[in-house]
């Protein structure tokens, strides 16, 4: 099922599911913020990351064992997390018009 339901209809992100993005980036390392589930992140006193294969942090969501169900995809730079989708997120008419990509993070 497609993960993106709502963007131009020429981007190729629109075909994107679980298991192409990791097909295709599961071997990068994402930032992934733990323990989501204590008092002290939910209070905003500590906050724990961690950098891991983006193939281990989906397949702790996919077998929703404790790893998995507390914690969450930190903020990313799409472009710099995974310059293999590059292309499908680029929203510029043109290279040549010299328009801007779409910020994402």
């Amino acid at each position: 099922r497609p993960l993106v339901t709502r963007a131009p209809a020429q981007l190729p992100l629109l075909t994107w599911t679980v298991p192409e993005l990791v097909r295709r980036v599961g071997a990068n390392v994402v930032a992934v913020r733990r323990n989501t589930s204590k008092d002290t992140y939910r209070s905003g006193f500590k906050y724990d990351f961690e950098r891991v294969k983006f193939e281990d942090y989906i397949a702790n969501l996919q077998a929703q064992n404790p790893k998995g169900r507390s914690s969450y995809l930190a903020a990313q730079n799409l472009y710099q997390v995974f310059p293999q989708l590059a292309d499908d997120i680029d929203v510029r008419p043109s290279a040549a018009a010299g328009a801007s990509r779409l910020p994402l993070v």
